[in-house]
């Protein structure tokens, strides 16, 4: 990304506005929006199958977990924190059922990987219980924070082994080979887009009718998407020929002209006679690329290339008649592209990449988090190999020092209310400075 960048002149002091306060210095190795993050909803999700023990169903309950969202602390040369999750069921009468716990350690060698929100962990807790309606309760304690997340999820579980025609539920995976059992590794939070690789959806169907000759057996199959009005806005069919009872699909999810938005994704399934049917399903949100014009305004488009683009540029780029703009647009990266021989842009993905991360680490009142002060050094520069908080001992006020080692760069931002209005300081030395 440092080509992002125009070339360091200067290293940027921070003196003034400050002098004036006694201020107490406090070191932290996580990220300051860390305590902010903990406390947002933590995406989680579940998926029901088919057990092999009567009167039981089988419950896999999924957690992601992200860097930027734990109290890292130094230690040894490297950073290291510990969590303790305890997962408990809880039937419709409010009885606990069920219970698992566990303990485990992240370490990371460097302070930029401790707030990036892309380094994350998928976690898996089975059970096996009984047919009905539950509440998973999910707890996870930091030992470097005073604090506690909570999740809670409602749950419906089928009677897989009545005897009946049935789906599971739908499992969204990012990954079709992760797991020995087939099913991928689930995307759990978060929006699918075109360029997620390999994006399946997987489910099984039990009790499959049996045809004619009394053991093959035919089904239709028919994935449909379904947005918010209640219109399918795409759809697809598939025969499947088994002489299986019980059958699991894999199916690829293809999203290139889906227009973002939830959606609820129905899968159904009819015998040949079409005299038995079941049905599934769950909801998505899709999201496109960030600069498709089939989705997005042009003018927006445009907006968010300030960081990169000269003015001469972006007012070239005004000037392209309409119906060139999506090739105007497109152009423009490939002349950013490091490795123009390959399918990946570096450049494109990190910059929107940047981008995302600053929307969901800084988004505080009526500006979008890139639009920030916060977000406009962390879309130039990256995230920071160091951060200090400085607090005054006589007042609210703190203030945040970001520290770039390799660059030699430092950048002052003064909080100046009890609602983390952070100031950058010397904003006009970075805009006059590393600003295309």
């Amino acid at each position: 990304m440092e080509a992002l960048f125009k070339k360091y002149r200067k290293r940027p002091s921070h003196k003034g506005g400050v002098g004036v306060w006694v201020w107490q210095a406090v070191w932290l190795v996580a990220f300051f929006v860390a305590g902010q993050l903990f406390a947002q909803p933590l995406p989680a999700d579940y998926f029901t199958y088919k057990s092999k023990t009567s009167g039981k169903t089988y419950l896999e309950i999924y957690l992601k977990i992200d860097n930027s969202r734990l109290n890292f602390v130094k230690n040894q040369g490297v950073y290291e924190t510990e969590l303790a999750f305890t997962v408990h069921l809880f039937n419709a009468q409010d009885e606990k059922v069920a219970e698992q716990s566990f303990t485990k350690k992240f370490i990371c060698t460097k302070f930029s990987e401790t707030i990036n929100p892309r380094l994350d962990q998928v976690f898996l807790f089975p059970f096996r219980i009984a047919p009905g309606n539950y509440t998973a309760v999910i707890q996870i304690k930091d030992r470097n924070a005073p604090r506690q997340m909570l999740k809670k999820l409602h749950l419906v579980v089928p009677d897989y082994r009545d005897g009946r025609f049935h789906l599971s539920s739908l499992l969204i995976a990012s990954e079709t080979n992760g797991r020995v059992d087939g099913k991928g590794i689930p995307y759990i939070g978060g929006a699918l887009a075109p360029g997620h690789h390999r994006v399946s959806l997987y489910f099984e169907a039990y009790n499959l009718p049996a045809g004619s000759d009394g053991t093959t057996r035919q089904v239709a199959t028919r994935i449909s998407f379904i947005n918010e009005k209640g219109k399918t806005v795409k759809s697809f069919n598939q025969k499947v020929r088994t002489n299986q009872r019980d059958a699991a699909f894999n199916l690829h999810l293809s999203l290139s002209d889906l227009p973002p938005g939830e959606y609820h994704l129905a899968v159904e399934q009819t015998d040949a006679d079409r005299a038995n049917y079941a049905r599934s399903e769950k909801t998505v949100a899709v999201l496109q690329s960030p600069i498709d014009l089939r989705f997005k305004k042009y003018e927006d488009v445009l907006d968010e290339l300030r960081f990169i683009a000269s003015k001469e540029q972006i007012e070239r780029l005004k000037r392209v008649p309409i119906d060139q703009r999506q090739q105007a647009i497109s152009d423009f990266w490939k002349s950013k592209d490091p490795t123009p021989l390959t399918a990946k842009n570096e450049i494109f993905e990190e910059y929107y990449g940047r981008i995302e991360n600053a929307n969901r680490l800084f988004s505080n009142g009526p500006l979008p988090g890139w639009k920030s002060d916060f977000g406009l050094v962390y879309i130039l520069f990256g995230p920071p190999d160091q951060i200090v908080v400085e607090k005054s001992e006589f007042s609210f006020m703190e203030q945040q020092i970001w520290q770039y080692r390799s660059l030699r760069l430092s950048f002052t931002f003064l909080n100046r209310s009890r609602f983390d209005d952070y100031m950058l300081l010397d904003k006009g030395y970075i805009m006059a400075n590393y600003l295309p």
